[in-house]
């Protein structure tokens, strides 16, 4: 087995035990809770995983008014760069996201 897969599934596993435990700490749906983990989750990895934008521009522009020194002007375009946590938290939330859809409806 590749080592990439180990950690989306060691991401998975990680973000499964943690709704489990606030679901079964606040007594509540597990289905929810998966939702809203997944979805904070894949906010956090692409938040920390991608660069640029505004707020390296909102960066560049504060260090620049604190040091007088004047920041590169260069275009600076959001790139993300892709890795197995990101991968398996997409998996997990995509999971989640279609299970709640169903436990919204009923089906569940």
């Amino acid at each position: 087995m590749n080592k990439n897969w180990f950690y989306s599934i060691f991401t998975i596993l990680i973000e499964v035990g943690i709704s489990l435990g606030i679901s079964f700490y606040f007594n509540t749906a597990l289905v929810p809770v998966a939702f809203f983990i997944g979805l904070l989750s894949i906010g956090i990895i692409l938040y920390f995983k991608s660069s640029g934008g505004i707020l390296t521009n909102y960066n560049n522009a504060a260090a620049q008014a604190q040091t007088g020194i004047p920041a590169k002007h260069t275009q600076h375009d959001i790139k993300l760069k892709g890795s197995p946590a990101l991968w398996g938290t997409a998996v997990y939330f995509l999971v989640s996201l279609i299970l709640f859809v169903l436990y919204l409806n009923g089906f569940i």
